[in-house]
């Protein structure tokens, strides 16, 4: 988990130091925020640290966002990077709620995308 947490934190210090609009940035910041809450949380089984959410994921995470970071900002790319953190925040709280834990933190945007692959 020390890796990942460190990966978010380097994706916050980029997205802190992007010339992306501030609305964008917020979103991607709060987001990124959340990932880290859940990171630490205790009842993160062992197998979301090393399994289906591992190091591999935030490197890609962290490699996407270098590269749209890295050239002239659109729309587009911001929802990229917010569609990447949701799927390992859908992961990670899917890893919680096996382990029996109630997870009512996600932001909306990452609820109903969770709540949408619940149902199908």
């Amino acid at each position: 988990m020390d890796q990942q947490y460190a990966i978010v934190n380097h994706c916050l210090q980029l997205t802190k130091q992007s010339d992306i609009p501030t609305r964008a940035k917020l979103r991607v910041e709060i987001s990124l925020l959340q990932m880290k809450r859940l990171l630490l949380d205790d009842t993160l089984p062992q197998e979301a640290r090393h399994g289906a959410c591992c190091v591999s994921e935030f490197e890609d995470l962290l490699c996407h966002m270098r590269r749209i970071y890295g050239r002239d900002y659109q729309d587009g790319n911001v929802e990229e990077i917010l569609d990447r953190i949701d799927a390992l925040l859908i992961t990670l709280v899917g890893n919680i709620s096996r382990s029996g834990k109630s997870v009512d933190c996600l932001p909306a945007r990452s609820a109903v995308k969770c709540a949408e692959r619940r149902i199908l």
